[in-house]
Parts: structure tokens; C-alpha cells; sequence
């Protein structure tokens, strides 16, 4: 695999996940910022406040915890193409639990309208930003190296 694919196809990735959670994020703020629905609150929204805060604190530890246990099994792999693999692997799961902790956000607030859910939704979108891939992480992260790429 070519280096410039290689990054090309998880860039492509990550921003189609952040695309995804950006237009859904836009869509809950102009349907629900009016609160115009007349229904009953089901639970209190302090109590999910607390939750959606558990759910986001776990999904970012649980996904650096599970990223660098995969990272260290890649260091061991000789191969390099099963390096790329592992490495799309772990990053793909990294996102796939940051994206579920988002949308989990984006549902407390339409259950309550409440700004901090979006707050931290915000947050954890912009965390995700930051995991954007490109060749140099992928590098030191997995020890590829310029010899590995075809």
C-alpha cells in the first residue's frame, strides 16, 4: 500500500465520522433549541448530566487505554503491512467509542435541551479533531517506517 493511500483512505475516514456528528449536532440544535415539543420529562436532567459526563470521561479513557494496548501489539508485529492493519484497527475503534459518547450527548440534549450536553459534545468533537491521522503520527505510533509503503 502507498503511504499518501494509506493516510488518504483514514483521513477520509475520520472526516466523514466528524462530518456525521457535526450535521447531526446541527440538526439538534435548530429542531430542539425551542423546546417546542410538549412532552413529559422522562428523568431528571441533572441526573443525566451525570451520565452523559461518566459516558464521555469513559469513552475517552476507555479508547486511549484500548489505543495504546493495540499500539503496543503493533510494535511487536514484523510484518508492515499487518502494521498498517492493526493500525487502521485500533484507530477506526478509538473513534467509533468517541463518536458513540457524541452522539450520546447530542441525544441528552434533545431529550432536555440542555446546553451543557452540547458543551460537551463540543468538547469531545474538538478532541476528536485532534486525533486526526497523518503520516508522522502513524510513524512513531506504529513504527512504520518510509521502506514499509510500496
Amino acid at each position: 500500500m502507498k503511504k499518501e493511500q494509506f493516510i488518504k483512505g483514514l483521513g477520509i475516514l475520520h472526516l466523514a465520522l466528524l462530518v456525521g456528528m457535526l450535521i447531526f449536532m446541527t440538526i439538534a440544535i435548530f429542531l430542539f433549541r425551542e423546546n417546542k415539543f410538549d412532552y413529559p420529562a422522562i428523568i431528571d436532567e441533572k441526573i443525566l448530566q451525570v451520565v452523559a459526563i461518566i459516558i464521555a470521561g469513559a469513552a475517552v479513557i476507555l479508547s486511549k487505554i484500548l489505543f495504546d494496548k493495540k499500539i503496543i501489539i503493533i510494535k511487536n508485529t514484523a510484518e508492515a503491512e499487518k502494521r498498517m492493519t492493526l493500525y487502521r484497527e485500533a484507530l477506526i475503534k478509538t473513534w467509533v467509542i468517541l463518536e458513540m459518547a457524541v452522539l450520546t450527548c447530542i441525544v441528552c440534549y434533545i431529550l432536555t435541551t440542555g446546553i451543557a450536553f452540547l458543551m460537551l459534545g463540543g468538547a469531545l468533537i474538538i478532541y476528536f479533531i485532534l486525533l486526526r491521522p497523518n503520516m508522522i503520527k502513524a510513524q512513531i505510533q506504529a513504527g512504520l517506517h518510509d521502506g514499509d509503503f510500496d
